[in-house]
């Protein structure tokens, strides 16, 4: 009897030893790193279709993530034009930050980065930038859309980046347009002098202006419909500009960046919505929006 006792008691303690290392294991896999994390979701994922059709195959992520900060929440029944934008002719990035460098929505500060220099170039100060960051051809300045929060109306302004001035497309009651907010937006460059705008000027009536930032005229151009008002449009790049990088997001929110002349794709980011997708000119780093947050990757490091 004492035998048969002695072999329970050594059962017993087998069996709380096994429990203790699945225990063990279970808090090990809680504990997954990010790159760890991203492995087990793609296992779990199936190549987007227009992947799979192209022939690519599941790969460990080649990206890492080399810079964020904190961007605006906005809303997507609200059109905010290009929140990203690279400069044409560098690795500088302009976004728009939270003014108290945390959380907001809808507007803050405008921020220009170098990612030559890894600094900061400029930041607006007492604006509230809403978005359409737009680029001159060469580089040099950068026109934007604010909410004059007084007034309550929308106006738009161009920033020097070489001299740090700041020149008002709409001044004053200029910038009153209709009898509502008087959205505006930033539709192109012509050239590195005259930029083209657009602002309401009714129900379904938008207007289309050109300004000279050297000699500070604005002439009218004409009128359209404000459904063929595109100028506030979000532009996502799903392809880099050297054709090798391309994007998918699947149906859980998984982006998807595959390399095209190795034919291997991974997920960049698991179960994450994103807002806006932009490359830089040389392709060698991916900015992405994504809820209250600005990231940069370079895809192969």
């Amino acid at each position: 009897m004492k035998r048969y006792s002695t072999v329970i008691f050594i059962f017993s303690l087998l069996i709380l030893l096994v429990l203790t290392a699945c225990s063990s294991g279970d808090t090990t896999t809680a504990e997954l790193s990010d790159a760890d994390a991203l492995a087990t979701a793609q296992a779990s994922s199936l190549l987007p279709t227009q992947m799979a059709g192209e022939g690519m195959r599941s790969a460990r992520s080649t990206a890492c993530l080399v810079w964020e900060d904190a961007s605006i929440s906005t809303d997507t029944d609200t059109s905010q034009g290009d929140l990203l934008a690279w400069s044409p002719v560098g690795k500088t990035i302009a976004y728009v930050r939270p003014v108290n460098g945390r959380w907001a929505w809808f507007v803050g500060d405008m921020v220009v980065y170098d990612f030559t220099t890894k600094e900061q170039t400029y930041t607006s100060s007492d604006l509230e930038v809403f978005g359409d960051l737009t680029w001159s051809p060469d580089g040099n300045a950068l026109a934007y859309v604010i909410l004059d929060p007084t007034a309550k109306i929308y106006t738009a302004s161009v920033v020097n980046l070489t001299t740090g001035s700041d020149i008002s497309i709409f001044s004053g009651e200029a910038a009153r347009t209709d009898e509502w907010s008087s959205t505006k937006g930033i539709s192109s460059w012509t050239d590195a002098s005259n930029v083209v705008v657009t602002s309401s000027c009714g129900l379904d009536c938008s207007r289309i202006y050109s300004y000279n930032i050297s000699s500070g005229v604005m002439t009218i151009s004409g009128e359209t419909r404000k459904n063929e008002d595109l100028s506030l449009a979000l532009t996502n790049e799903m392809t880099s500009p050297d054709g090798i990088w391309q994007i998918e997001v699947d149906n859980l929110d998984n982006l998807w960046l595959a390399n095209t002349e190795s034919g291997r794709a991974f997920i960049l980011l698991a179960a994450t919505p994103v807002s806006e997708i932009k490359w830089s000119p040389d392709s060698q780093y991916l900015a992405i929006r994504i809820e209250e947050k600005v990231q940069v990757y370079q895809p192969d490091c």
